[in-house]
């Protein structure tokens, strides 16, 4: 069984890439990290999961190789793009009022963020905080870093093209 953490792919494209454009980034998520794993290591680590004679009846969480929390992130993206973000804590309420206030979204895209203040209480809480040695063990290198793997996002899914 593989359970993958969390993809950081899609928060760039419908979170943190507005809030690089808006200088600001609401959450709820508070101070708890997430161990964001990159797609490619999730697929390399199923790779060499299906080709391993001892995983088999085992569960592997798939993680990325340090729990990063929303300010470690735009930390991350300020070297990166040398953009500063404001981080504002606020409610899951607060949050969902906020998304739905700020409108132009399509509508499946709205109704799939909407689960994202679940998310963030689980994010609150630490649930996604928990870094393994899964992707190392499956495919004997280590999972990448979010300093290695966010340039590469940005220059693939938007007009951010990180600073050299």
């Amino acid at each position: 069984i593989l359970r993958n953490w969390d993809f950081p792919d899609s928060k760039w494209r419908n979170l943190w890439r507005r809030a690089l454009e808006s200088g600001v980034f609401y959450t709820a998520a508070g101070d708890g990290g997430v161990s964001y794993v990159a797609r490619e290591d999730a697929a390399a680590a199923a790779a060499g999961a299906l080709l391993s004679r001892t995983s088999v009846c085992r569960r592997f969480d798939i993680t990325g190789p340090e729990a990063l929390s929303v300010t470690d992130i735009f930390s991350i993206l300020e070297k990166l793009t040398g953009r500063t973000v404001s981080i504002e804590q606020v409610t899951t309420e607060e949050w969902k009022r906020r998304f739905a206030a700020a409108g132009g979204e399509p509508e499946w895209l709205a109704n799939r963020l909407l689960v994202v203040p679940a998310h963030m209480q689980s994010e609150r809480g630490g649930f996604f905080g928990g870094v393994s040695d899964a992707v190392a063990e499956l495919t004997g290198s280590p999972p990448m870093r979010m300093i290695e793997y966010l340039p590469r996002l940005m220059s693939a899914n938007s007009d951010y093209t990180p600073r050299k």
